[in-house]
């Protein structure tokens, strides 16, 4: 049988959660993570390898990428279908059924030796600020909270693409470590206007690979 996920060349999802009734198809809870052995093996074979004064990422995609994936099977585009879905239902399940499993996912590469684990939200600038801050950002924090309750001690680093100063207010208060910046921003004039302001370092990040 199939697992519905084929690489062609980028995730290419058979099902795609078109309804709220969709969400009846999808298991979710913390439990699921040992599916995910492979991830902790490779990582601490990676570790091994690595000298001391080298850092290990590890990462994760964070809650609205996930979600636009499994709706529109993309991160670009209208995302029509995403959009729609943030105030049907279909994102408040998706949310109660992923963020235990996002949480023990981060903390299973923590505990295999990664020195930081990133959210990387490649669709957050895909939708207004607003809309970011009152839909997304609160199922953030709720992710990094359930995280930092398993490894109160690891670091969060944090990247939404395409996003901008009027997305990051809305983070101040979530505990993140590092904020990456779209290399799309002059990487000085966010030193100077936020760094001070937050406890977090912020981090260029210039390729376009995100």
């Amino acid at each position: 049988m199939g697992t519905g996920l084929r690489y062609d060349p980028g995730p290419k999802l058979d099902r795609h959660l078109k309804t709220v009734e969709d969400l009846k198809n999808l298991r979710g809870g913390g439990k699921l993570v040992s599916q995910l052995q492979f991830q902790a093996d490779a990582l601490k074979l990676i570790r091994k390898e690595l000298s001391p004064q080298k850092g290990l990422l590890g990462f994760v995609g964070g809650p609205l990428t996930l979600f636009c994936y499994a709706v529109d099977g993309s991160h670009a585009g209208g995302l029509e279908s995403s959009r729609l879905g943030l105030h049907d239902g279909r994102f408040e399940g998706f949310s109660q059924l992923l963020l235990d499993l996002l949480a023990e996912n981060m903390a299973l590469q923590a505990r295999s030796g990664v020195d930081t684990v990133a959210v990387l939200d490649t669709c957050a600038g895909e939708f207004d600020a607003d809309t970011y801050t009152q839909i997304a950002v609160p199922v953030l924090k709720e992710l990094l909270k359930k995280f930092k309750a398993l490894c109160p001690d690891v670091p969060v680093t944090y990247y939404s693409k395409g996003s901008g100063p009027d997305h990051w207010k809305a983070l101040r208060d979530l505990p993140i470590s590092c904020l990456g910046i779209d290399w799309r921003h002059d990487i000085s004039e966010v030193l100077d206007c936020w760094s001070d302001q937050w406890r977090f370092k912020v981090t260029w990040i210039r390729t376009g690979f995100f």
